[in-house]
């Protein structure tokens, strides 16, 4: 009975040390834990700093932009007299107005349009560059858009009839660009930061294909597709760019 009390302390107290070992290192963990959120931090900061403003402006003359006075669509019609229904069959063609490509200072640009296609002069356009950017201007891009939802003229819309916009500085700055897309660069030559204001000036072409608009319709007018046609509106954008 003494052999297996003394067992019994012995393996008591054994018991009470193992128990000590993972309690000590909870605490230990516990502690450093703890201490681990207290950190040192020193730093310096200087107040009421003033901020240096540039520009970047580009401006346009809105009172001579795109104003050539000249038709751009030039509708023809075929008329066709059927003596058994009695009534006329009318088809209307829609093709621009054959301009020939020139830059500001009527210097011939050659351009490839294609077969069945024409251009015709919307106008000319100049845009001034100012400046003061911290930065040189590299860059100068122009996007023509056809704003005409829900516009329609006879069976097509106005965006069926243009194939593309010919944007033209010189003969050696020439741009095709599609419907509502930005164009590759047309400045010539850079502005630095601080220069002189510059002038880009650019005529604007659209490129119309043959289509027929009206195929053997009795009741179509010129009239119609004329109202219709002036219901279409162009967007404008030059943007420059600094590097």
């Amino acid at each position: 009975m003494e052999n297996i009390r003394g067992e019994g302390t012995y393996e008591s107290g054994s018991k009470r040390k193992k128990l000590l070992v993972p309690i000590i290192a909870l605490m230990l963990c516990a502690v450093a834990v703890i201490g681990a959120g207290y950190a040192y931090q020193s730093s310096v900061s200087v107040q009421n700093n003033t901020v240096e403003g540039g520009s970047l402006v580009v401006e346009t003359n809105t009172a001579s932009f795109l104003k050539d006075n000249a038709p751009d669509v030039i509708f023809t019609q075929d008329k066709v007299y059927d003596k058994t229904g009695g009534s006329y069959k009318v088809s209307i063609k829609a093709a621009g107005a054959g301009d020939a490509i020139k830059d500001s200072s009527g210097a011939p640009v050659d351009m490839t349009i294609g077969e069945g296609a024409s251009a015709s002069l919307l106008g000319s356009a100049t845009v001034t560059i100012t400046n003061n950017s911290g930065k040189a201007v590299t860059t100068l891009t122009a996007k023509v858009t056809i704003s005409e939802n829900p516009i329609i003229f006879g069976e097509k819309k106005l965006s069926d009839i243009v194939q593309e916009f010919l944007i033209v500085v010189s003969p050696d700055v020439k741009v095709s660009v599609l419907n509502d897309t930005a164009s590759a660069n047309i400045l010539e030559t850079g502005v630095g930061d601080g220069a002189p204001a510059k002038d880009v000036t650019c005529k604007i072409y659209v490129v119309i294909k043959d289509t027929t608009v009206v195929n053997e319709s009795a009741s179509a007018t010129m009239d119609d597709l004329t109202a219709a046609l002036a219901e279409a509106k162009l967007t404008v954008e030059f943007v420059a760019s600094s590097s």
